[in-house]
């Protein structure tokens, strides 16, 4: 007999199922393996949101004391400044908690599946999407003296890739959408192992375009050389598919 409980979990699905089992364990593994796939998103949103804290705190003796912010639309000209602990430190734990804030109201929704999806996609990465897009013009116009607009486009880049990497991460077995071989098709804890190792590599690269573009916007056409190490997880795959079949 199994009994399912439903309860609000803030930063999991609309509710988190707790399963009490009698000869059935599996079920209750597979409510807790929802549960951590639910949090990915969540946790990599707040990382998006973290990093202009870090390239901040990284860049903050080339940084001025007093940081442009925001620009007319029509001159270009700086029409507002913030203090640099602020702009820095300050403005990055508000986006934080707003994620979290964000996140956590429409995971509490209850509302049809389709709806549903589309809100937690598109509310659940808004806030990080408005971080990195107003911390690449920041940082760009603070550390070269204008906006580039190349910054802006490669921090995007490197935001995409960490949203696909929360994504792979929690990829069920045999998706098409996963890495289909020898090695990850021969079991779901091998489809598990590759794919997490996959979303963690690519949550990386993403970061490191990122970070880099950010520190380095004279340079940020070639931050895009970290994208290279994503096909790390495919070769490690293939290689442990040839040891698996030489065993």
């Amino acid at each position: 007999m199994i009994t399912v409980e439903k309860y609000p979990h803030p930063m999991g699905d609309a509710f988190c199922c707790t399963a009490s089992v009698r000869g059935c364990p599996e079920q209750e593994r597979k409510c807790c393996g929802m549960k951590k796939q639910i949090q990915t998103p969540f946790w990599a949103g707040l990382a998006a949101c973290a990093l202009p804290l870090v390239a901040g705190l990284l860049a903050y003796g080339r940084l001025p004391g007093q940081m442009a912010v925001q620009w007319s639309g029509e001159t270009g000209e700086v029409t507002s400044l913030m203090s640099k602990p602020w702009a820095v430190i300050a403005i990055p734990i508000v986006l934080m908690v707003m994620h979290w804030v964000v996140y956590a109201t429409v995971h509490s929704m209850v509302l049809g599946p389709r709806l549903m999806g589309a809100l937690r996609e598109g509310l659940g990465w808004l806030i990080p999407l408005l971080s990195v897009a107003m911390y690449s013009v920041i940082f760009a116009a603070n550390l070269t003296g204008r906006i580039q607009i190349l910054v802006l486009l490669t921090g995007l880049v490197g935001l995409a890739v960490l949203i696909v990497a929360a994504h792979v991460a929690e990829l069920p077995f045999g998706s098409r959408w996963g890495v289909q071989d020898r090695f990850s098709m021969s079991s779901e804890e091998d489809w598990t192992h590759i794919h997490m190792v996959t979303g963690g590599i690519w949550g990386l690269c993403g970061a490191a375009v990122m970070l880099g573009s950010w520190l380095s916007p004279l340079n940020a056409g070639r931050m895009l050389l970290w994208l290279v190490p994503m096909i790390v997880p495919g070769i490690y795959s293939h290689w442990m598919g040839r040891r698996m079949q030489q065993s």
